[in-house]
């Protein structure tokens, strides 16, 4: 008696059918991140030299079992272990392209690190899943006293962006000092982000974690 039986092949083919599907699904999440935003180019490469092919496998492997034609030996048809071999590889290799940032995690583009000109805080602004719809920016503050790390939301003109710079050398934002303790008049440097855009400002309140757009 052979220590796969047919019944057994059968089981691991439907098994590996369905992680093909589920790989198939997967990645289709991953270059959308969770359909937040379109397809680049790289994506849409790999969607037609490997997703394609996997589905195209698929469904081929489907047929065949539903028709028995997927066993232990080739006298019937292909053999089992040859279609199991091609859907696991195809559906693993999908899984390791897959990209996770955006959805499983967060794309984070950050700017420099300053220091306000009283010494008082550490900050940086983080653009947060740009290209998105579920796009975000924040400034991330730091306590230089305390060790206390905060994040506080901003709401700048992320639809306006093209492209910016992952030199992590580059500053996005200004915040300058004001008479009240831990509120600074703060300026997003569209010049760095988007040439052909203003500056934005905004008081930033620290304390209350709040950025209030200013004219």
């Amino acid at each position: 008696m052979p220590m796969v039986t047919e019944k057994t092949m059968r089981a691991i083919a439907i098994v590996a059918i369905a992680f093909s599907i589920a790989s198939l699904l997967y990645y289709v999440m991953g270059i959308t991140a969770f359909f937040q935003r379109g397809i680049d180019v790289i994506e849409t490469m790999f969607l037609f030299a490997v997703w394609a092919p996997l589905l195209i496998a698929t469904i081929v492997a489907a047929i065949m079992l539903a028709k028995g034609y997927v066993t232990l030996s080739s006298h019937k048809g292909v053999s089992g272990v040859a279609v199991l071999c091609i859907l696991a590889s195809l559906s693993i290799f999908l899984i390791v392209i897959t990209p996770r940032a955006g959805w499983i995690t967060n794309a984070v583009r950050s700017s420099a690190e300053q220091i306000t000109d009283d010494g008082r805080y550490i900050y940086r602004l983080d653009i947060v899943n740009l290209f998105q719809k579920n796009a975000e920016s924040r400034i991330y503050v730091k306590d230089t006293v305390s060790g206390v790390e905060s994040q506080i939301l901003i709401d700048i003109r992320l639809e306006e962006i093209g492209g910016i710079s992952l030199d992590r050398g580059e500053a996005w934002i200004e915040m300058g000092q004001t008479s009240e303790d831990g509120i600074y008049r703060t300026r997003i440097l569209h010049d760095r982000l988007l040439k052909s855009s203003p500056s934005e400002f905004f008081i930033v309140d620290i304390g209350a974690g709040t950025a209030l757009s200013i004219p």
